[in-house]
């Protein structure tokens, strides 16, 4: 399991080994991470994007998930 946020203030300090974290944002997911991923949860951003952010997020979101992948909002 993978988790990222736009800072770490709230990552704890001890997580099994197979967790891991990054800091980053929504907007602007890492091109390794393309198809990468089986499943994507997304929370907490429904007053953190303005209207013209979801768009660009979603694609972010979608861009991430492998072929036949799900996207939880």
């Amino acid at each position: 399991m993978h988790g990222s946020d736009i800072d770490n203030s709230r990552v704890p300090s001890k997580y099994p080994p197979n967790v891991s974290f990054s800091v980053g944002s929504v907007l602007a997911l890492p091109e390794g991470w393309s198809s990468r991923f089986d499943f994507v949860h997304q929370r907490l951003l429904t007053c953190a994007l303005v209207r013209a952010d979801w768009h660009r997020a979603l694609a972010q979101l979608h861009r991430v998930l492998r072929p036949g992948g799900w996207l939880q909002l």
